[in-house]
């Protein structure tokens, strides 16, 4: 995080939004909160650190991103519309 100019001070604010949203994915509560607040984060991890498609394994990274976000996005709206 530091290599990317991002706080310290954020990552246990990380760690709780994973652990937590991961969690509530599992047992299956406040599905459309939880994979929406998850699907944001991987948004913003490819955007804020995967960002240089000119190196392989970051691009590879970058569209992991992107498609665990879309898988993410899927299970938040089928959960709201349910």
């Amino acid at each position: 995080m530091a290599a990317h100019h991002i706080p310290g001070v954020l990552l246990p604010l990380v760690i709780a939004l994973e652990l937590g949203a991961g969690l509530a994915l599992l047992i299956g509560w406040q599905l459309s909160f939880a994979a929406g607040a998850l699907a944001l984060f991987c948004l913003a991890t490819a955007f804020g650190f995967h960002i240089d498609l000119a190196d392989k394994a970051e691009r590879t990274l970058f569209f992991k991103d992107l498609a665990l976000a879309g898988g993410l996005m899927v299970i938040a709206a089928t959960a709201w519309r349910g």
